[in-house]
């Protein structure tokens, strides 16, 4: 099902098909109209990371109308155009009215900032509606959490890699109640207008940044610094491209042993978090150092989009997780210490960083990023071809590209002004060199939005060999065994989980099982395709 392909309203049992696989939905019949017509709400929502879970909402959005007036009885059940919002199913109506501009409220869709123009010329305070909507969104994405997180661990070799946009669509009711109707793995991004420009634009722009889209670390040094100095961004003083170490997901074993301790104690303490969330802060990890400057980093880098998960008020919806996870615990409690305040909580990182806390890795780990360090300021005639290392550990530095022409050109300038300095791997194994390690930074951030940003937290001079003493202001003993097994809130470690777990509660997921005083008792079905 796509688009409204092969959707239809019914009102009888014996008009459902039984011999093909459907999704049923009780039919809402009495909708909020605006002209005469129903219209539902596209809502754009960024999920950066499952574990810890971050969800962003977009501050903008589409509505769209149907083409046709409603009209509640069962003689226009068959009419589309009447019962149906999707533009691709509208847009063939012969009634139908296009609109291109952003600001103005004519036609058949609107942007939804225009929607909250109306709702305050008619006296309905559209924060209200607007906080029901965030309430469903966390509570949707909870809900699925548990079956999503075994493919997460099966299928993302790192933190760098796992960022979602989905498009839910929520329908109003006559009392101004969201429903929920579908979410939208993908949704388009197809601007047939300037309205959807204007929406879709910044949109794209900002989930790249806020998924820190980093160059491959396969450019040498001086070459970096010749692209930076093409990009007006010279002054940084970390390199351009990924370090892998800061996106890990291997952790020592003093890290399992303090998160399965946590766990535990918020397991037992009921609804006290003060039992677990002060020595959870008390001396933060290397993996705890990384995990909260990538959470930073996002914030910092927020235009449109607003973090609704999780900030220093939804404690309340951790009891909806069918399985409480080290990581939301460490992001629930820093938030509600740091969330109002959180220039302290950035010094705290920044201090760490500066002693290189967030780039004590395991052994594996820190051998593969030194690797990879070596190949960057090797001939790229004879860098290494493959994306994996001995020990099977995938190089995710390779896993995505710079972004825009000037880009590219700038990178293949810089390569062939340092072309002369570059030398290639001797037959035999090369002797580990230590080499400057830093954490990157977006090519395309400009000088002020790099000064609200975790400036500390790319500062650093060089990485820590295993062997070396720490002078962190909060010491951990690291084993740097290699070949750990990653921490999956057990104390043994987790086997693939191939079963089905129900969603949390019918509260989370009201939209497939609501019930209205006034339904037409008609039911709108559609082709379910399976994946």
């Amino acid at each position: 099902m796509a688009r409204g392909t092969g959707i239809k309203v019914v009102n009888k049992w014996n008009q459902i098909p039984k011999s093909q696989p459907l999704i049923v939905q009780r039919y809402i019949a009495r909708p909020h109209l605006i002209n005469n017509t129903k219209y539902d709400l596209r809502i754009y929502v960024l999920m950066t990371s499952l574990n810890p879970l971050r969800i962003y909402l977009y501050d903008e959005g589409l509505v769209r109308f149907a083409s046709n007036e409603y009209a509640p009885d069962n003689d226009s059940l068959g009419d589309v155009f009447m019962h149906l919002t999707n533009y691709s199913i509208n847009k063939n109506s012969s009634t139908y009215c296009p609109n291109e501009d952003p600001d103005e409220r004519k036609g058949h869709k609107w942007t939804l900032g225009s929607l909250w123009q109306h709702f305050g010329e008619i006296g309905v305070d559209s924060r209200v509606v607007w906080e029901k909507i965030k309430d469903m969104v966390i509570k949707t994405i909870i809900s699925g959490e548990h079956s999503m997180f075994p493919l997460s661990r099966v299928n993302l070799a790192s933190h760098y890699c796992s960022y979602e946009l989905f498009g839910f669509d929520f329908l109003l009711d006559a009392d101004l109640k969201p429903w929920l109707i579908e979410v939208n793995i993908s949704p388009s991004l197809h601007s047939a207008s300037p309205l959807d420009l204007d929406v879709k634009s910044p949109l794209a722009t900002e989930v790249f940044n806020i998924a820190r889209y980093h160059i491959p670390n396969k450019i040498p040094l001086r070459g970096q610094r010749q692209i930076l100095q093409k990009l007006g961004m010279e002054d940084m003083q970390a390199p351009l491209c990924l370090d892998p170490r800061v996106y890990t997901r291997d952790v020592s074993k003093a890290d399992r042993s303090k998160q399965l301790r946590i766990v535990d104690l918020a397991a037992s303490s009921g609804d006290n978090e003060e039992v677990w969330s002060a020595p959870l802060l008390e001396r933060l990890t290397p993996d705890d150092v990384r995990c909260l400057i990538r959470a930073e980093d996002e914030l910092a880098r927020l235009t449109h989009f607003q973090k609704i998960f999780p900030t220093p008020e939804t404690s309340r919806y951790l009891r909806f997780f069918q399985q409480q996870r080290y990581h939301n615990l460490l992001l629930d409690a820093w938030e509600r210490k740091f969330g109002d305040c959180r220039s302290a909580g950035i010094d705290r990182l920044e201090r760490l960083c500066q002693d290189k806390v967030h780039l004590r890795v395991p052994q594996a780990v820190s051998a593969s990023s030194s690797t990879s360090s070596n190949a960057s300021s090797a001939s790229p005639s004879h860098a290494p071809s493959s994306t994996t290392t001995s020990k099977g550990l995938v190089d995710v530095s390779v896993l995505k590209a710079p972004t825009g022409t000037y880009v590219a050109a700038a990178v293949a300038k810089a390569e062939s002004l340092s072309a002369t300095e570059q030398h290639s791997f001797p037959s035999s194994k090369p002797t580990p060199v230590r080499k400057p390690s830093y954490v990157a930074k977006p090519q395309h951030m400009s000088k002020s939005a790099s000064s609200s940003s975790l400036k500390g937290l790319s500062k650093t001079t060089s990485s820590s060999s295993s062997s070396s003493k720490s002078s962190s202001p909060e010491p951990m003993s690291l084993d740097n065994s290699e070949g750990e097994e990653r921490l999956d809130n057990n104390r043994t470690p987790k086997k693939k989980d191939s079963s089905v777990v129900d969603n949390v509660s019918a509260e989370q997921t009201a939209s497939n099982s609501c019930q209205d005083k006034d339904s037409l008792n008609n039911l709108m079905i559609a082709p379910h395709q399976k994946v």
